[in-house]
Formats: structure tokens, sequence, C-alpha cells
């Protein structure tokens, strides 16, 4: 399993069934004093989806006191417990934990953290679940119908694998206990196909085979098999999502159809119902509406038809952080002369501000599309605040000095070491870069999600909201 910096370590407590309050004893040995911290941030909340995790407002801060233990209220019986390194964009698989547990963590000399060997069945099971090699590597796997069978294959062996090692746990484990593990990780096992199968791209006759392998792969519903459970599965959610996003993507590479997030949503409304519609909807809001293509009016629709209080709860989250008409949410940036950059400052100026971070290829395409449109509006009534999302400052610069990411008339800044954790950024909720947003001269949001020149017809569009704005 991945290590992780322990003063980046984040903890996260999810979903869970029972009633039963308890608490989970963590263990870590002592820290050192060359270390960089000796708090552990965590973030609990007894329900959640994938993509809406890391909720500031679950945030709790752990001291490592004497003896380096610390105990953490679940509030039922079970839940889930998710580790992640804030510098890794991935996520590691939800543990499910029970209440009066012990979890031991082990800290190496520069300060990374680890789960130690010495666990609770229940943890043991789970981390020897995360170690099954799913498939081959993307590189490795070609769009052949011989490679799709390898797959297939790959995916019947690894099935095998995770009962064999479940079944070693009959004694040790309850039934329920064993069923929810094989459910998450079938789940994840499929999850990952999906993946593979939903970016091949070749002949239509062997497109045809991909695709139908696929359909036969998602026969079962996940969701249909998640409801003869009691405990609500980790990837409920993603699981409704991707399975129809890889379908339409297959599609299109077929066909040619079109893929927009009308098809996506209409797919999960008429193939899930309940929870795992609900849960599956409110993924691909998250997931989606990171793009500026994504229709806001789905909003409405989303919220008209999701029962579930947490799904909700996270649309109407994004449809208040992307609301027109308000007044910006203040922030505090800094330029590269370490100056002080707040809205004030700019006041009276249409704002066109795009967040990039060193190192992102989109950023990169963004900034080179952008380069007309800053000639075309630079001496007028425009800023073009460029704001860099990396915590080093050091890195920002490197980025600026490189020409890649911004033109000699942007007004660059950055969030002062906050990265994608400045208040800012997690207003308007951003997880993915570039982004790029319209403020008009009043202060007041146009747009959350503006259109990116990439062609004519989207550059025309863009050209056309500044101008109105100038007006």
């Amino acid at each position: 399993m991945k290590n992780f910096n322990i003063y980046t370590v984040i903890f996260l407590l999810l979903s869970a069934v029972s009633i039963t309050r308890g608490q989970v004893k963590f263990v870590v040995p002592q820290v050192e004093a060359t270390q960089v911290s000796d708090s552990i941030i965590l973030y609990t909340a007894h329900d959640y989806l994938i993509r809406n995790i890391e909720d500031a407002s679950n945030k709790k801060v752990w001291k490592l006191s004497k003896g380096n233990s610390f105990l953490l209220d679940i509030g039922q019986e079970y839940s889930y417990l998710v580790i992640h390194n804030e510098k890794l964009t991935g996520r590691n698989r939800p543990l499910l934990i029970k209440n009066g547990s012990v979890i031991n963590l082990e800290i190496d000399k520069e300060g990374k953290i680890a789960f130690s060997k010495k666990q609770s069945s229940l943890v043991e099971c789970q981390l020897r679940l995360a170690q099954l090699r799913k498939y081959p590597r993307s590189k490795q796997v070609k769009p052949t119908k011989e490679h799709v069978d390898n797959l297939i294959k790959a995916r019947s062996d690894n099935h095998n694998l995770m009962d064999s090692i479940i079944h070693s746990y009959a004694t040790s484990l309850s039934v329920d206990e064993r069923e929810i593990l094989r459910s998450n990780c079938m789940a994840a096992i499929d999850l990952a196909l999906f993946s593979i199968l939903g970016r091949m791209n070749s002949d239509a006759t062997t497109m045809a085979y991909v695709y139908d392998k696929y359909k036969q792969i998602t026969l079962n519903s996940r969701g249909t098999f998640y409801a003869r459970h009691s405990v609500e599965p980790a990837l409920l959610g993603e699981y409704g999502f991707r399975r129809q996003f890889n379908k339409l993507n297959l599609e299109r590479t077929i066909h040619g159809h079109t893929f927009t997030y009308s098809a996506i949503y209409n797919q999960i409304n008429e193939n899930n119902r309940g929870l795992a519609r609900d849960r599956a909807i409110a993924e691909s809001i998250l997931n989606e509406i990171q793009y500026d293509q994504f229709p806001l009016n789905y909003l409405d629709s989303a919220l008209m038809t999701v029962r579930d209080s947490i799904s909700r709860a996270v649309i109407l989250a994004q449809q208040e952080s992307r609301a027109t008409g308000k007044i910006l949410f203040p922030f505090i940036f800094e330029d590269v002369q370490k100056q002080e950059i707040t809205p004030s400052d700019l006041k009276g100026k249409v704002l066109v501000i795009d967040f990039w971070y060193n190192g992102c290829l989109g950023c990169g395409k963004l900034a080179k599309v952008m380069e007309d449109v800053i000639d075309e509006f630079h001496e007028k009534d425009v800023i073009f605040l460029s704001v860099n999302v990396d915590k080093s400052r050091a890195r920002w610069i490197e980025g600026v000095k490189s020409g890649i990411y911004t033109s000699p008339y942007n007004l660059n800044v950055y969030t002062k070491g906050q990265g994608q954790n400045h208040p800012f950024i997690l207003h308007y909720k951003y997880r993915s870069f570039p982004q790029l947003m319209i403020v008009d001269r009043t202060g007041k949001l146009v747009t959350a999600n503006a259109t990116r020149p990439f062609g004519a017809e989207r550059r025309k569009e863009l050209v056309a909201t500044i101008e109105n704005l100038l007006k």
C-alpha cells in the first residue's frame, strides 16, 4: 500500500450501518523531532460521495500525544475509512472499520506513514484484497479481441483470488462482513475494467466485440446486487455513474454519438432506482460539473428527482456555489512581487480568471488558446487573472517563467501556499484543472464555468460574453 506523509494524512469516515456507538483507536509510534508535523488531519463524515469527501466542515486535527494514540468516535457499529494523501490525485479504497477496533500505523524516518502488519481481521482482509493486481497497465493493453479476452479472464482470476482471501476469514469475520467486503471488492474490480474498456478505440468489428463484452459484464446491475445487503456499499454511486459513462463512451466510439451530460443523466435515471440512482446522479454531477460544457439547468432537474438527503445536499451546494449574480467570494492572493491582491484591487474591471498548476497538460492547452483572446482585450477594462494552485511558490514561479501556462498580459497570483485548499477554491468547488471564471465590473459572478475557447464557435461565445460585459 502506498505511503503517505504524516503532515498530509487525511482520514475520512464514511457511510455506515448500525446504531451502536463506539470508537476506533489509532496507534502510531513515537514521532521524531525531525519530522515536519506532530498532527494528523482527519475528515470524518457518516455518509459520503466519492468526490465530496473532503468537506471542510468535517475537518478535525489530532495532535499526537504521549503514547501516540487517539480515539475516533465513529458513532455507530461500522463505518468506512478513506486515507488520502493530498499530494496524490487518486484515493485509496474505502476501508470498512468496526467500533472498538484498533488500527496500527507505522512511520518511517522521513515521516511517511502506512498501515502496520498487525491489524484486526477485518482490516487485514481488506488490505490483502487491496493488493490484488486487477489488470495489466493500460499501456500494455491493445484494442484487440485477444486482449479483451485476456481482460475478461483477469476479471475471473481476480474474483477467484478475492473469494480465496475472503474464505480464509470464515471463522474470524461474520457472514455480513464477508459479503460487504466481497461486494466492495467486486465493484472495484469492475470499475477498473470499465475504465480500460471505455477508452478502447479500434476497427468497427473489434469495438462491437468490446461493447458486447461490456454489456455482458454490466448485465447484472451492481445497484441491484447492492440492494440485497443491509450495509451500504462503499462504491454505490461511483459504480452507477461509471457504468453508464463508459457505456456512452463506447457508443460514441462505435456510432459517433454525441457525448453529452444529458445522455449520462438520462441513462442513470433509466437504469437505476432509489439510493443507487440518487448517488449515481450526484457522482455524475460532481464529476462533470468541472467541465465548461456542463448544463447547469440539470441541477434543478436532479433536485426534482433525487430523494437521498446526502445527494441533495451535495447538489444544492454545487448550485449555490455557481449561482450567477452573487458578489465574488473574497480572496487574498499573492503576486510575483509578494504583494497581496484582493477583489478591491480589481474593482471596476471585468475579470477573466483562470486556475492552473505546473505540470497540467490541459492548463497549458487552455493558455495557448487564450492567447489571442487576451491580445484582443488586455488593453480594455479587462484583467486576466491567472491563479496558480501549486503549494510551492518556487513551483509556481517556475511555471510562470516557462511561458506555457500564462501570458505576459496576465496578472499572475498564487494561493500563498494553500493550494487547492484555499478558501476561494473550496468555495467554488474546483477539484480539477484548468478552470475559467468570469466576473463583471461590479464584482458579481457571471460564470464559474466559462466557455473555454477550443474551436472557432467556442471562442466566439467567450468573446461575446466579454464584449457584452464591457458595454
